[in-house]
């Protein structure tokens, strides 16, 4: 995702400074422009690179990512996600978070954070686009309390993905999320996400890179804020009959309600195996 009960780093991240985040976000972009370099005007056939929504495929993911947060705080966590695509459009996923809190004195060893259960459902699908539902239940399974949010909740994701006649790809999506149990000491989960997600059309298709900002309300804490993230990749060969591909993500956090300052993710991946 202490020696104090706070909301969850992973719920509440978000914020612009002005020279903190100014050298990490500026790192993570020179390493993600590297990922073009020498290929950016290479012609090549269209291959799953992972950024289409509404391509149901098995997927392994780990990522690592950093989260700069307020009160001098920290947030580090190592996640896997398992992706089973099923007939029909279906596909059903798990997501299991290794994280740690630090700058607090209190523990600060990676455990085990919220784990969670996924099924998606893509319709309506054609040249022009398509939809995307998304069911997630969360557990309360967090081994320590600032690792979690001390509820289980469930989230509902609704994408519409627009296939633009350029090629590019425009897919702005609404989440909510809700607690349904949990501990009375701890806020109950009460959010909802709009997330317009944009996938540029690269010449050379083994790279990839996408815009996504966010705006947050929480319903529960009354707080809004807003999030930019960009990632880049590249498809570096296959693993299993599947893409295996590299990323790294800056992110940055803005608004008057920002719990954290700026997020850095690198991240692995096996697309269609």
């Amino acid at each position: 995702m202490r020696s104090k009960l706070v909301s969850s780093p992973r719920s509440d991240l978000v914020s612009i400074g002005i020279s903190p985040w100014v050298k990490p976000i500026l790192f993570g972009l020179a390493i993600g422009l590297q990922t073009f370099a020498g290929a950016a005007n290479a012609q090549s056939q269209h291959v799953n690179n992972g950024t289409d929504p509404t391509q149901m495929v098995s997927k392994f993911i780990s990522t690592y990512e950093h989260l700069d947060l307020k009160g001098g705080l920290g947030n580090d966590t190592l996640k896997f996600e398992y992706t089973l695509s099923l007939p029909n459009n279906v596909a059903l996923g798990v997501k299991l978070p290794v994280t740690r809190l630090t700058g607090s004195g209190a523990g600060e060893h990676f455990d085990i954070g919220d784990a969670s259960l996924t099924v998606a459902k893509v319709f309506g699908l054609s040249k022009q686009g398509g939809n995307v539902l998304v069911g997630e239940m969360i557990f309360d399974t967090a081994k320590r309390p600032e690792l979690g949010a001390g509820h289980t909740s469930i989230k509902a994701t609704y994408v519409r993905a627009i296939f633009l006649p350029t090629g590019n790809i425009l897919a702005p999506s609404i989440v909510h999320q809700i607690s349904i149990a949990g501990r009375k000491s701890r806020p109950d989960v009460n959010k909802s996400t709009f997330d317009l997600y944009f996938v540029p059309k690269l010449n050379d298709s083994n790279n990839l890179v996408t815009f996504d900002p966010s705006l947050v309300s929480d319903w529960e804490a009354d707080k809004q804020y807003g999030a930019l993230a960009i990632t880049f990749g590249r498809i570096i060969g296959k693993v299993h009959g599947g893409n295996a591909i590299v990323s790294v993500k800056p992110t940055v956090f803005f608004g008057g309600d920002r719990p954290g300052d700026w997020g850095l993710e690198v991240g692995w991946k096996l697309i269609g195996f």
